[in-house]
């Protein structure tokens, strides 16, 4: 069952499109993925909800910083990184920055 077996983030990076790709690559080789992106912590604190955008004068509603994840089943990761072309001992924690 997806939900309760161990799992390890092969992509993590600010690149959607690529993300994406690679995602889809795992999709059509049959190996289940699962991606999500989290965004930068609020500023100040106590539901102040202020978004680095806001202040910073940047003029859009896209988070430059926000960054995302990609994550295959621990049994499947060998098989995805080969997939993606990835070498298997990248950093201490086998995550690879996309560029």
């Amino acid at each position: 069952m997806w939900l309760f077996e161990k799992k390890e983030t092969i992509l993590e990076g600010k690149d959607k499109a690529a993300l994406e790709r690679a995602e889809q690559q795992l999709n059509d080789a049959g190996i289940r993925t699962h991606s999500w992106g989290t965004e930068p912590m609020p500023v100040g604190g106590c539901g102040a909800k202020m978004r680095p955008s806001d202040y910073a004068g940047t003029g859009t509603k896209a988070e430059p910083a926000m960054l995302y994840h990609l994550e295959v089943r621990k049994e499947d990761a060998g098989r995805a990184k080969q997939i993606l072309g990835i070498a298997l001992v990248i950093t201490h924690q086998n995550k690879i920055p996309l560029k």
